[in-house]
């Protein structure tokens, strides 16, 4: 489990760190507070390959004019020459990550080396062509995902996700977060359609394309899948909640807090205070002890965090009110 990030001259952020990190992490703070460039911190620097995390993290701004020359801290139109981030996690283990620009190849080119205590090994994410390595993922953390609702960066297929689920022998677990929601859906399948695998909701009276559901319905299964993750897994929320109604939300709560106690990290994103109810309000005594929540504040770059614990968010209900507005 990852348990700090130290984060220098990455995107918005000129310096910034956030301790501790348990097993449930809630970030919170108003827009531009440096919260997805956290999430895109630890995708890069918990990633089995942080090339590929790198990979992931452009895919992620690919709305943008060459996004990954939007990676490094900007101060009057100068960009800094190189971006760290250090993470911490039980083994004990650190990693860090230094992104910069291959001067041989000019600017267009991005250069991730990961480094560990005993040694250096190197990954790269050169333009569009990545050099092949191979992995040098935390031992205590064998998988990382991102779940974004914006859509930005390549999404797995439903069926590869339910599929992948299956294999896991946890598809009762993340098949009842979707039917307590909707109690008529008896079933989830995967069907054809053109000879095309598709997932279905089966009904008494007949199966429908999830595609044809509601976008609550689609992404509250798409995040109950993706959180059915291996035992030591990270899983980053970018704002969980977008196009939830309350029982959806209530329900995606229940997911997440379930998928913790199965051992899974979670860290999410949110402008919404009914998902933070909902969680506290789900959460056992047990629970509480494993959730933080941390109000973020980007000032001039320099990253401020204020860390709650579990049972100290109802306390703090009406500053964090202030922070979603």
């Amino acid at each position: 489990m990852i348990r700090s990030i130290e984060i220098k001259n990455f995107r918005g952020i000129q310096n910034g760190a956030l301790q501790p990190l348990t097993p449930l992490v809630i970030l919170v703070g108003p827009n531009s507070a440096g919260k997805s460039t956290v999430l895109d911190a630890l995708l890069i620097a918990a990633y089995p390959r942080s090339d590929e995390g790198l990979s992931l993290v452009i895919q992620r701004r690919s709305g943008l004019d060459q996004p990954h020359q939007w990676l490094f801290w900007r101060h009057h139109g100068k960009e800094a020459e190189m971006a760290t981030i250090v993470v911490k996690s039980d083994a004990p283990k650190t990693r860090t990550i230094e992104l910069f620009h291959e001067s041989a190849t000019g600017s267009n080119s991005i250069i991730a080396s990961s480094y560990y205590e005993n040694g250096k090994q190197s990954t790269a994410f050169v333009g569009t062509r990545r050099i092949p390595s191979r992995s040098d993922a935390l031992s205590d953390v064998p998988d990382v995902r991102i779940v974004d609702p914006y859509g930005g960066g390549p999404k797995v297929p439903l069926h590869e996700l339910y599929t992948k689920v299956a294999e896991r022998g946890v598809r009762k677990e993340a098949k009842s977060i979707v039917t307590e929601l909707i109690p008529e859906i008896e079933d989830i399948e995967i069907l054809t359609q053109n000879n095309q695998p598709v997932v279905f909701l089966v009904f008494a009276d007949g199966a429908q394309p999830v595609a044809l559901a509601g976008d609550g319905v689609r992404l509250l299964l798409y995040q109950s899948l993706q959180l059915a993750a291996p035992v030591g897994g990270l899983v980053l929320l970018e704002e969980p909640e977008l196009h939830m109604h309350p029982g959806a939300i209530r329900q995606s709560a229940k997911a997440m807090l379930a998928a913790m106690r199965r051992g899974i990290q979670i860290i999410l994103t949110t402008h919404s205070l009914d998902l933070i109810d909902a969680l506290i309000a789900s959460a056992t005594e047990d629970d509480l002890s494993k959730i933080s929540l941390h109000r973020l504040q980007l000032e001039q770059g320099q990253l401020k965090s204020h860390c709650l614990n579990g049972k100290d968010v109802a306390i703090a209900r009406t500053q964090i009110e202030d922070d979603l507005r």
